[in-house]
């Protein structure tokens, strides 16, 4: 009979803010978006303003602040 054996491993938690801040150097912002990622930052201070403005842009409350998402809702779309 064989034994199944699960090891879970913890990730340091340096780990995740490298990855938090490797993904949103990726992201690159309209100019909507970084004008709502500036005043966050100003209102909040740089690094808690920046984790609130990426927590808004997944939850939906603020849309259109990246290109990505940005070109995929206002592309043309083909009529068949």
């Amino acid at each position: 009979m064989a034994v199944l054996v699960l090891v879970c491993v913890r990730v340091p938690r340096v780990f995740w803010k490298h990855m938090i801040g490797v993904w949103s150097q990726e992201m690159p912002l309209t100019e909507k978006g970084k004008t709502i990622k500036a005043a966050m930052k100003k209102q909040y201070g740089t690094k808690k303003g920046e984790q609130v403005f990426y927590a808004s842009q997944h939850k939906g409350t603020i849309t259109g602040t990246d290109v990505k998402s940005y070109v995929k809702r206002h592309r043309k779309k083909k009529h068949v």
